[in-house]
């Protein structure tokens, strides 16, 4: 059965120095500033998730909303840039929480995400992201253009790999993860690039980084 989840977005207020850091900010904004950004986002906000289990998969799809769309566009087209780009910072950061809140949902039910697949938009056939949107019934709130985009455009759409055993458990968030060996894991210093090898982030990566 699909599940869907309107749940509640909210950034960690103690960590605004940490993430200006993260985006090169620190130079041209301040605390208070991305704050108030944050706070008119707020109002734009319409996350939602959905999400089916399926034996040892789980297939899941997550979104902030046309509003987060309408305001990055009308900042930029008012020139308000950097306004913009740190609103479309702030928004990966709240994607992000998404992830977040899918695991805890899961983690109620006794699994873990292990793994990551992220389906290449250009594909087609069972698996592929069209399917997925249309076996979780969310086709109509996110939609896949015909040139592979997913809008709204701060969407995201994957598989999970389920595992009962909490050490196996994969962190979205590779800066915080101890498990150095595995193949999943991205090198933030590296930009687009992992470690070893110089593979390109994979299209759920880059929703996840902001790439």
């Amino acid at each position: 059965m699909v599940q869907n989840l309107k749940p509640v977005v909210e950034l960690n207020s103690e960590d605004w120095t940490e993430l200006l850091k993260k985006y090169k900010l620190q130079t041209v904004m301040s605390s208070i500033h991305v704050q108030m950004v944050w706070y008119r986002m707020q109002r734009a906000l319409e996350p939602e998730i959905w999400y089916e289990v399926h034996g040892k998969e789980v297939l899941a799809a997550a979104t902030l909303g046309e509003g987060i769309d309408q305001l990055l566009e009308k900042w930029s087209d008012k020139g308000q840039i950097l306004d913009s780009y740190a609103a479309d910072c702030l928004a990966m950061e709240a994607l992000q929480c998404l992830y977040g809140l899918l695991e805890d949902e899961l983690v109620k039910k006794n699994v873990y995400i292990e793994k990551y697949q992220f389906p290449d938009p250009d594909e087609g056939g069972d698996g592929s992201m069209a399917d997925i949107l249309k076996q979780i019934q969310c086709s109509e709130a996110i939609r896949l253009t015909r040139d592979g985009v997913l809008r709204p455009m701060k969407s995201v759409v994957f598989i999970g790999i389920l595992t009962t055993d909490k050490d196996k458990r994969c962190s979205t968030i590779c800066r915080d993860c101890g498990r150095e060996d595995c193949p999943n894991r991205y090198s933030l210093h590296m930009g687009n690039y992992r470690e070893p090898g110089g593979l390109r982030y994979s299209y759920g990566y880059q929703r996840i980084f902001g790439k």
